[in-house]
């Protein structure tokens, strides 16, 4: 059979539409149609095949013979000199990248995203953790009035402790879809290069898309694309599911997007507790744990009176401090509070009162005070350089302000005890009283006070 004179289907068509043919003629006319469209589908092979030699294969391409293709590969050539990975948080959040933090409904997510973010904010060291200081960009998309009264308690918190908030760390409440293009385009002009963007919550961001199913994908692309555009690192806050056990709420396809996962669980033993997991760490390890205790503050107005509400009641919020079980950490002589243990010293008159970590350590330095000086009591001023030389706050104004509020609380609840300028962790007799005549030089913070109570049994004394 000659395909190149075979005639065309609609050679063929047409005269069939014009003969009458019996069924002989009809049969060969099919079998003509058959070899014509085999014979068409023949030329076109051997014109992709003849097209498929040529280089470049696009109209674009042959028009622009220089230009490279999106898709460069490279060898092995040279990779050893390849620069390691760069961490938000070191071995913890990789610079750039996607995490989420999950938990149950009312297992203080909020005020643990507030916490990691006025760390990096601030340039401090997260759960004895490096962190890079960057800008912090809080997008509150539920909740709000609350977030308030927990930014004004992690702010009195600080000053309490003597730490000062210097860093870059700003918030947004309102709302925000990720499946808007044009709010997502929005956002990518206002977050700064390099940022920290935390999304409080995940489920607000993305009303509409249904959580079971890929939707949750295309939120998360959008996401992406504005970490690409800001070289931003991104941390979803969302809930877990009904099961604890099989992690977030939602399409499970999604844990695959996530560089970092972090996870939050009340302790069983004691509800006040709570335990954050280092669930998934890209290119780092997994599991790590660390304890934290939510306390409650009563949030005071710029004049140090309480906050109020319209039924005269004390307003109050929560935040966050580090139980992990083990003692300071000091490096560089200064303390890493991140690693602080809750001390829970014997002569405390009322457990319900809880000690500031500036309170614990002006605790901490007058008992190595005591101990080095071999007395009972010392004089404020034997006792001031101690806690000066360990209070991790460069500002000698910040380290006064911090010590004396701390030594005043300290008489106040009943924790620490005062006599003529003499500070003891046990009460006086008011009997033997050191006597003022008695004092020696206090320019060497290691001589000894010899004024004390002589007779260290009259200290087991109660106050009269």
């Amino acid at each position: 059979m000659d395909f190149n004179n075979a005639p065309t289907i609609q050679e063929i068509s047409d005269s069939v539409n014009k003969t009458d043919a019996d069924d002989a003629s009809i049969d060969a006319i099919a079998e003509q149609k058959e070899e014509a469209f085999l014979a068409q589908v023949d030329e076109q092979k051997k014109a992709s095949k003849d097209n498929s030699s040529e280089t470049p294969h696009t109209e674009e391409a042959v028009q622009n013979p220089d230009k490279k293709s999106r898709f460069e590969f490279h060898t092995l050539e040279g990779i050893e000199d390849t620069p390691p990975p760069e961490w938000l948080v070191s071995n913890v959040i990789i610079d750039g990248g996607m995490g989420q933090l999950w938990a149950p409904p009312a297992s203080s997510k909020s005020f643990a995203a507030i916490d990691l973010g006025m760390h990096i904010a601030n340039g401090w060291d997260w759960y004895g953790h490096r962190t890079e200081k960057r800008p912090v960009r809080y997008l509150i998309l539920e909740g709000g009035e609350g977030f308030l009264m927990r930014l004004r308690a992690y702010k009195q918190y600080c000053t309490d402790n003597g730490r000062e908030l210097n860093g870059d760390f700003q918030f947004y409440i309102g709302n925000l879809s990720l499946m808007d293009k044009q709010q997502v385009d929005e956002l990518k002009q206002v977050i700064p290069e390099g940022s920290l963007v935390i999304v409080d919550t995940q489920a607000r961001s993305m009303v509409g898309v249904k959580e079971n199913t890929d939707e949750l994908g295309v939120a998360i692309a959008n996401a992406q694309e504005i970490s690409f555009y800001t070289k931003c690192t991104t941390l979803f806050l969302h809930h877990s599911g009904k099961n604890i056990e099989m992690g977030a709420r939602g399409w499970s396809g999604q844990g695959g997007a996530w560089d970092f996962e972090f996870s939050i669980n009340r302790e069983k033993k004691n509800r006040n507790f709570f335990i954050i997991t280092f669930k998934k760490v890209k290119d780092g390890k997994d599991g790590e744990t660390h304890k934290y205790e939510l306390l409650v503050l009563e949030i005071k107005n710029s004049d140090n009176s309480p906050l109020l509400n319209k039924y005269n009641e004390k307003v109050t919020s929560c935040v966050i401090e580090c139980r992990d079980e083990e003692s300071f950490v000091e490096e560089g002589g200064v303390i890493d509070f991140n690693k602080a243990e809750k001390c829970d010293y014997n002569y405390h008159q009322n457990d319900k009162n809880k000690l500031t970590k500036a309170q614990r350590l002006a605790i901490e330095t007058l008992e190595k005070c005591l101990e080095e000086t071999g007395e009972d009591c010392v004089d404020e001023d034997i006792w001031r350089p101690y806690f000066y030389d360990r209070y991790p706050n460069k500002s000698v104004d910040a380290k006064r302000k911090a010590f004396d509020r701390a030594r005043k609380d300290l008489v106040g609840e009943g924790h620490i005890f005062l006599l003529k300028d003499y500070y003891s962790l046990k009460p006086f007799e008011t009997s033997k009283a050191p006597d003022e005549a008695d004092k020696t030089d206090k320019t060497d913070k290691m001589d000894k006070i010899t004024s004390c109570p002589p007779d260290k049994t009259d200290m087991d004394t109660p106050p009269l």
